[in-house]
């Protein structure tokens, strides 16, 4: 599994218990506040099979401006809510892919706070080849872009929650698959 966005581990370390010693996740989480913390939850809940980064994900590597947003789960790269920043590496997830040699990719979350084209743009190797489920936070601005890629790669998406409203940004939850599963 790929936690894109994992904030403080709340399903990172879900999704590790469920997958199992002979499974892996690997946590994305840019802020360095939320990934110490996940770090530390990852200790506390004595998993092993979590390999956490301190990245963002994106369409390419690059050096991006994390804006600190009203609560550490609404830091974003696309929104300025004018109460700091910080810079934070980004890389692309076929990279990641690449470099870990991974040859299955069931699951992946991404929730990235408007930044999910952006993300997906960075792994359409990685739909096209491995074909993991996904879900994901969208926001609406960005709704016919995700479904644009997803489709170039067939998967259909399915929304799974009604419209959120927080912050001025709406968005809801989708469970993407390949089609022909």
């Amino acid at each position: 599994m790929l936690d894109i966005g994992a904030h403080i581990g709340k399903y990172t370390i879900a999704a590790a218990k469920s997958v199992g010693q002979e499974g892996r996740v690997i946590a994305l989480e840019p802020d360095k506040k939320n990934y110490a913390t996940l770090c530390k939850n990852v200790v506390l809940n004595n998993v092993e099979n979590i390999f956490a980064l301190n990245l963002a994900a994106w369409m390419e590597e690059d050096s991006l401006v994390l804006q600190v947003g009203k609560t550490s789960g609404r830091h974003s790269v696309k929104r300025d809510l004018g109460l700091g920043h910080s810079a934070v590496r980004a890389v692309a997830i076929d990279g990641l892919v690449e470099s870990n040699r991974m040859s299955r990719l069931d699951w992946v979350k991404v929730d990235v706070e408007g930044s999910e084209t952006e993300a997906l743009t960075g792994m359409q190797q990685t739909l096209r080849v491995l074909r993991p489920r996904i879900i994901l936070e969208v926001t609406t601005s960005n709704l016919d872009s995700i479904r644009s890629i997803l489709k170039i790669h067939e998967y259909q998406i399915i929304q799974i929650s009604p419209l959120n409203v927080a912050n001025r940004v709406q968005s809801s939850y989708f469970f993407a698959v390949p089609l022909g599963e």
